[in-house]
């Protein structure tokens, strides 16, 4: 990375989301967009998950619009989600219970399987 890009991550790194225009967070999103998709294998079940707006605008957002940091966060996940496959994960209080898995129901699913021992 050269200085001028340099001195563009870290005053980026000091800004907030409401010092940025629409057109500078589209253009951060479309440079994140670009990296994602020269980058990253799709996955095979979420062909879509590293490249749709939404995830793109989320990893940017907790990465302070940072591009670099999003990617690598980005990649990272997308690893994870290769590695573990969380849609495919079955759960059986899910299916015995729709809605177990609730806020308000968080410690008494803990309860149970803790229980069930």
């Amino acid at each position: 990375m050269n200085k001028k890009n340099s001195s563009k991550t870290s005053s980026l790194r000091k800004s907030s989301k409401s010092e940025l225009t629409p057109e500078q967070i589209m253009n951060l999103k479309t440079e994140l967009y670009q990296l994602a998709q020269s980058n990253i294998t799709p996955l095979p079940n979420e062909p879509d998950f590293a490249t749709c707006d939404d995830t793109l605008t989320r990893f940017l957002v907790a990465r302070n619009y940072v591009v670099e940091d999003a990617f690598k966060q980005l990649k990272t996940a997308v690893e994870w989600r290769r590695q573990y496959q969380p849609l495919t994960i079955q759960c059986k209080w899910c299916h015995e219970t729709p809605g177990f898995h609730s806020v308000v129901s968080y410690y008494c699913c803990l309860f149970m399987y803790f229980t069930t021992f």
